[in-house]
């Protein structure tokens, strides 16, 4: 095999690659090696390796010239022959479905060696592809091999209790980062666009979808040996297992029919049946089960016949009735009809009531991050919205309890969580808010086009569950931080709690001005994705520091959120009166990005400080003149010399932050003459400009009024420690600023005037602070 592996890639002339594939050699020696089990293991070690290199090798040739060689690789002798159609397609299959070791290198090969065959695009090829079910049966059942084992490991790992943690989660990761590439084959496999595969395909994911969902289901219902709280455990990591798994699904597959066939079997208001299912499979080819009653679900096309009642008594002994409505729809395979019988989604039902925050915020987050990575996909759009009913119709706003995602997240902003913060708790917040400020624009774009949707506009968005439970929220949160903020212990620095908050919202890097975007909130919940999976992230952080700072961030997040909903229903009559209506869905695309008012900006301290290397004008600034205490020299210096002319090539290789820095130290250097300026916000420091004049100066530091920690004097030196400050080599260093003034009477005046500005800024916030809690 090495020796015809290494004599075909040498080959260049085509007669001789022709004379080579002939006589249905290459063929016959491809199926010689299969099926694997005929070889011992010890023989599958020396064999296995040569054998996929040639197929490798063989794919490689194939690729490169397909028009012209395909012939070669079909089985030449036809229906006469034991050979398969089409032998190399025949042999990856059939090596990965019959490798039972981990063997990576095996398995990627055959898969790219599938992926191969299937991405050529000669007609010819795709026909015999197409009508490989064989190949295609032996795939796909390797696949859903696969992704359970995945699903059942991550299981795993979010079951066991380890005392290491990094070894947790790097196995953790292994394992999600396994799963990612089985999807990203899934969804190269799907553009390859064999439509015959593409179908089977799609019917094998929702099959593994629909089975894993029913087993999560199952787990709660189930008799087993386990204690109640052993099932219930069991089965809210099984449940936060699948909405991980299809939370990658929307991230990282994007052919739009199969997402859009999970969306359909995961969110319409009724599903197949499991009964009749598992009668269609008898006279429907099973592969195609559900892709037939889902089609028909989508299209209404059915005829309604009976309603019956399937149970007598739900689990808690009340007498309880689920309807399944039976209807009807044709199959070209299969002669006369086939009855469809459908019944409430209890996929749905699970996914909203999770939602709601009724089992918990671990799996709250979990479903919130997979709804909304469904919702944002580019196969939703406002018809299949409307279809699933997750957005209430005109005529009914909400119908019960968990029947919408407004509902679902209306009852999660209802309950009362804002008293003990976790980390988790914290992100499932932030989700509930992304998710809030995507639906609101929904609310009504799906009654758009209603003869009196402009009479329905103040209605919709102001007696909405998700607007009433985001109300409530601010409300709770309110009286909350009002509780806290009069506790022992919290009281003395509040203000800086309040601070962190507001900056940690509106203070990003996206923009130079200070913004928060709602829509982004989730970001970091999805990139720390897997954490939330470990045990450690289910235990709660009880002290009342973070009670505190968890109550103020989810006020704040919630009035926006209402400032949001508000925003776009005075916004929307605008936009959609006198506009056609085929032009009306591309009119719901509002902003999520929100300024702080004047009152956040002064708690939060969000002003622009002025550039260091700035000219400022001292006249009418309280000021004192002072020399550093470091006065460094040239040899001393932590960096080397730069030359500070624009033109210079060194002065495009550090940052405009670093170039200030170093420039304001190389100014200090020999500085002898500084000032410091305190105003009702800011401390600077300045350099003069002129020796016989203090009227301007050149800022070479600045920073908060609110970052000064304490003060304290030594004789004539003043040191002042700092947060949130960056070292200045001559000036500042590790948050301590060391000042020398010309007397202790003059640094004994500095020190008092800091303390007192300090003192009246901090009642200036607080009774910003009460009024703001009270106003809400």
């Amino acid at each position: 095999l090495q020796s015809i592996s290494i004599l075909i890639s040498n080959v260049s002339e085509p007669t001789s690659i022709f004379y080579l594939l002939s006589n249905n050699s290459i063929n016959e020696l491809i199926y010689a090696f299969v099926p694997l089990r005929q070889f011992t293991e010890e023989a599958l070690d020396e064999i296995l390796p040569v054998y996929i290199s040639f197929l490798k090798t063989l794919a490689l040739l194939l690729a490169d010239n397909s028009k012209h060689l395909f012939h070669f690789f079909c089985n030449q002798n036809g229906s006469s022959s034991s050979l398969p159609t089409f032998p190399l397609l025949y042999a990856a299959c059939e090596v990965i479905s019959s490798v039972s070791r981990n063997d990576s290198f095996v398995q990627t090969t055959c898969l790219n060696i599938i992926l191969n065959i299937f991405q050529l695009p000669e007609q010819e090829i795709r026909d015999v592809i197409g009508e490989s079910f064989m190949e295609q049966t032996m795939l796909f059942s390797y696949l859903a091999e696969k992704l359970h084992g995945r699903y059942e490991t991550i299981c795993e790992c979010m079951a066991e209790e380890r005392v290491n943690l990094i070894e947790h989660g790097d196995k953790l990761e292994c394992e999600v980062a396994k799963l990612e590439d089985l999807f990203h084959f899934v969804n190269d496999l799907l553009w390859c666009s064999q439509r015959s595969v593409n179908v089977r395909a799609c019917e094998f994911v929702v099959q593994f979808v629909v089975s894993m969902l029913n087993e999560v289901i199952n787990l709660e219902v189930i008799e087993t040996h386990q204690t109640k709280e052993q099932k219930k455990k069991e089965a809210t990591l099984h449940y936060q297992a699948s909405m991980f798994f299809l939370n990658k699904v929307y991230t990282t597959i994007d052919y739009t029919p199969l997402l859009k066939m999970i969306l359909l079997a995961l969110f319409h208001p009724y599903s197949p049946a499991e009964s009749q299912i598992e009668e269609m499979s008898q006279t429907i080819r099973k592969e195609l089960v559900l892709t037939s009653t889902l089609n028909a679900i989508a299209q209404n096309d059915f005829v309604v016949i009976d309603s019956i009642k399937v149970k007598e008594n739900d689990i808690n002994g009340r007498n309880t009735m689920e309807d399944l409505t039976t209807h009807v729809i044709e199959d070209p395979d299969v002669q006369g009809e086939v009855s469809v019988s459908v019944r409430s989604n209890p996929y749905r039902r699970k996914m909203l009531t999770s939602l709601s925050g009724s089992d918990g915020d671990g799996c709250f987050l979990q479903t919130a991050m997979m709804i909304e990575s469904a919702m944002i996909s580019e196969c939703m759009d406002i018809s299949l919205l409307r279809k699933l009913g997750l957005v209430p119709n005109y005529c009914n706003l909400e119908q019960d309890d968990v029947a919408t995602i407004g509902s679902a997240l209306g009852s999660f902003f209802q309950s009362p969580r804002y008293k003990t913060s976790s980390v988790i708790g914290k992100h499932a917040f932030d989700c509930a808010i992304s998710l809030s400020a995507w639906y609101a624009p929904r609310l009504l774009q799906a009654a758009a086009g209603e003869e009196l949707f402009t009479d329905c506009v103040h209605s919709r968005m102001q007696n909405s569950a998700v607007f009433q439970g985001l109300v409530n929220a601010k409300r709770l949160c309110a009286l909350e931080c009002a509780k806290l903020k009069a506790m022992p212990g919290i009281s003395e620095f509040y203000s800086d709690l309040v601070e962190a908050q507001i900056r940690s919202i509106f203070d990003n890097n996206e923009c130079a001005a200070f913004s928060c975007n709602l829509a982004h909130l989730s970001t970091q919940s999805h990139l720390h994705a897997i954490q939330f999976l470990l045990p450690t992230s289910r235990i709660l952080h009880l002290n009342e520091i973070e009670n505190a700072k968890f109550a103020i961030h989810s006020m704040l997040l919630s009035k926006l959120c209402q400032n949001h909903f508000e925003n776009i229903q005075n916004s929307i009559l605008d936009v959609v009166i006198g506009v056609a209506s085929r032009w009306v869905d591309d009119l719901f695309n509002f902003k999520t990005s929100y300024t702080p008012t004047s009152d956040l900006m002064a708690l939060g301290c969000l002003i622009h400080q002025p550039i260091v290397g700035s000219d400022f004008v001292i006249e009418d600034q309280t000021h004192f003149h002072f020399s550093p205490s470091l006065a460094l020299t040239d040899s001393e210096l932590k960096f080397p010399p730069i030359n500070l002319s624009a033109s210079a090539p060194q002065w495009s290789a550090v940052s405009d932050k670093e170039r200030r820095r170093q420039l304001a130290d190389k100014i200090l250097i020999k500085a002898t003459n500084m000032i410091l300026i305190i105003n009702p916000i800011e401390l600077l420091v300045l350099k003069p400009k002129s020796k016989v004049s203090d009227n301007r100066g050149t800022i070479m530091c600045c920073t908060l009024l609110s970052n000064v920690i304490a003060v304290a004097m030594d004789g004539e030196w003043l040191h002042i420690a700092m947060k949130n400050v960056d070292d200045v080599g001559a000036l500042i260093k590790k948050g301590n600023m060391a000042l020398r003034f010309n007397g202790r009477k003059e640094c004994l005046a500095a020190r008092e005037y800091i303390e007192s500005t300090r003192t009246e800024l901090k009642n200036s916030l607080s009774t910003k602070m009460d009024q703001f809690l009270k106003d809400i």
